[in-house]
């Protein structure tokens, strides 16, 4: 469903539009976390209490988590690879396991700094590591019922149920990432891409 008209939330309220990250916020951007290593933090993290989010202000609880980037991870080996506490997952990781977890509770609980209780990416969560794309081809058509031109081509950022981009730190470096209001109704189901949001790096990592 394209997005020509206000953004509308519960109840049909009328939000705001999009806009930049607070200064607070971008703390948390990739640069913050040291890198999750299976070899060397596995028990670590298995064992670092859950964290109890409550709003942005709460981002600090994250503070000794651990990034988990590993563009190897699949489908079939998530809950093998992925530890379910102590770490933040990046935008890669975060297509991913929407892919593969229909359990909104579940994502929430796992990965707080990522999921809402609803299961969808918190609007306020800064992008991460390595950005979700897809290719489009001509042809295509993209969130807001544009049709990709040949000159289009090329590798686009994912968008989740019409509301969360998944462009990584790539996106978020390139100052593209603006954030959604909270509780604004799902345009669609599933991923999609916008033709205004073509990828910084023109490859799939």
């Amino acid at each position: 469903m394209a997005q020509n008209g206000p953004r509308i939330g519960k109840g049909g309220r009328i939000l705001r539009e999009p806009k930049p990250p607070r200064k607070g916020l971008n703390k948390f951007k990739t640069s913050f976390y040291q890198l999750y290593d299976p070899a060397l933090h596995r028990q670590t993290v298995m064992n670092t209490p859950r964290a109890k989010f409550k709003s942005v202000r709460n981002y600090n609880v994250f503070n000794e988590y651990l990034l988990y980037s590993d563009p190897t991870t699949t489908e079939a080996d998530i809950h093998a690879k992925i530890p379910k506490r102590g770490v933040r997952l990046d935008d890669l990781t975060v297509a991913l396991v929407l892919r593969a977890i229909d359990c909104p509770k579940s994502l929430n609980e796992w990965w707080p700094g990522e999921f809402d209780v609803n299961g969808m990416p918190k609007a306020e969560r800064i992008p991460l590591g390595h950005a979700a794309k897809r290719w489009v081809s001509a042809g295509d058509v993209d969130l807001d019922g544009n049709v990709a031109t040949e000159a289009d081509e090329g590798y686009y950022y994912l968008w989740w149920k019409g509301l969360q981009v998944l462009m990584g730190k790539e996106g978020h470096d390139a100052g593209m990432y603006m954030v959604r209001p909270s509780w604004e109704l799902d345009q669609q189901t599933g991923f999609s891409f916008k033709l205004t949001h073509r990828a910084v790096v023109q490859a799939l990592l």
